[in-house]
Formats: C-alpha cells, sequence, structure tokens
C-alpha cells in the first residue's frame, strides 16, 4: 500500500531526508517516490515492500540528471520545495 506524506516546504535538504528515513522506518516500507502537490513536497513510500536494510539519502540533480553515487542504486527522481524553492532532487540507497 502507497503512503504519501506530505513535508512543509520550508524544510532544508537534510530535513526532507530524515523525513523520509524516519517515514521509511515507521511505515517499513521504502520510498518510491518524491514531489510536491504545488503547497508542499511530497513523498510516497511503499508500505509492502518491508522495511529497508538501509535508508534512503536524497540528493540534489544536476542539470535535470541523477549523478551516479557509487555503491548506491538509483530509485526516482521528482521536484521537492527545499527551503521554499522548487528544486529537483534524486534519491538513492546504499548497496
Amino acid at each position: 500500500m502507497n503512503k504519501q506524506i506530505g513535508a512543509i516546504s520550508t524544510y532544508d535538504l537534510s530535513e526532507l531526508q530524515k523525513l523520509a528515513q524516519q517515514q521509511e522506518n515507521y511505515y517499513a516500507g521504502v520510498l518510491i517516490g518524491l514531489g510536491n502537490d504545488g503547497t508542499q513536497s511530497v513523498i510516497v513510500i511503499d508500505s509492502n515492500k518491508g522495511r529497508p536494510n538501509k535508508f534512503v539519502i536524497l540528493k540534489p540533480t544536476v542539470a535535470g540528471v541523477a549523478i551516479e553515487l557509487p555503491n548506491h542504486a538509483f530509485i526516482c527522481k521528482g521536484t521537492c520545495f527545499i527551503t521554499g524553492v522548487k528544486q529537483e532532487l534524486a534519491a538513492y540507497r546504499p548497496q
């Protein structure tokens, strides 16, 4: 079952990442989506997949491209609010 969680638009990147990690733990699921609803950031957790061994990390994209991170699997990308400004982010899972 997918859970959509809103995050206030004034969060910085570390606060949004911490929220995503907490929600993966709380819902015992994995992040599958990032985005916004026009007023706040939205993260989507799939609670059918079980709690991950390693929690998600978020990084800004570079010119719309998710950069490759060694020893990390790309999950998704989406536009979220970071300190009130829309910014495209990529989500990764440490391997």
